[in-house]
């Protein structure tokens, strides 16, 4: 495990090292490095990005919908003269609540939304955990 987050560590401080501008590191630092540079805690932010794009609202799912359809079709057989068939209509789709089934959808999507929340936090304080502990020993 030691072997890992060294590497990560000096990946993690020495980041901008391609852009030739030195870097000053401080304990006090650490968190906002970590908190930018991070791989996993940029992956833990997205994953609650997307958890939230997800949850939406319930009362969203209760907006009825119209589609509105015309068509014409066009027909012709032997020496008959052409036949036009004409086809149109609307169509109005309403939720009904689908037996408190998007009730659980909603608050299931919100829960999983303060689970991400609560798995960046804990993503944060571990990456920072150990980049104390390594700073420290360097």
């Amino acid at each position: 495990m030691r072997r890992l987050l060294s590497p990560m560590l000096l990946g993690i401080l020495c980041g901008s090292a391609a852009t030739a501008e030195p870097m000053k590191v401080t304990a006090e630092a650490l968190k906002d490095l970590v908190d930018s540079k991070n791989s996993e805690v940029v992956a833990a932010r997205k994953e609650l990005a997307a958890a939230e794009s997800r949850s939406g609202s319930l009362a969203r799912s209760f907006i009825p919908s119209i589609e509105v359809y015309a068509a014409q079709e066009s027909m012709k057989m032997g020496r008959d003269e052409r036949k036009n068939q004409p086809a149109y209509g609307a169509e109005l789709k309403v939720n009904l609540l689908n037996g408190g089934q998007d009730l659980l959808t909603s608050e299931s999507r919100h829960l999983e939304v303060k689970r991400r929340g609560v798995g960046v936090k804990r993503r944060i304080s571990s990456e920072l955990f150990e980049a104390r502990q390594l700073y420290w020993q360097i």
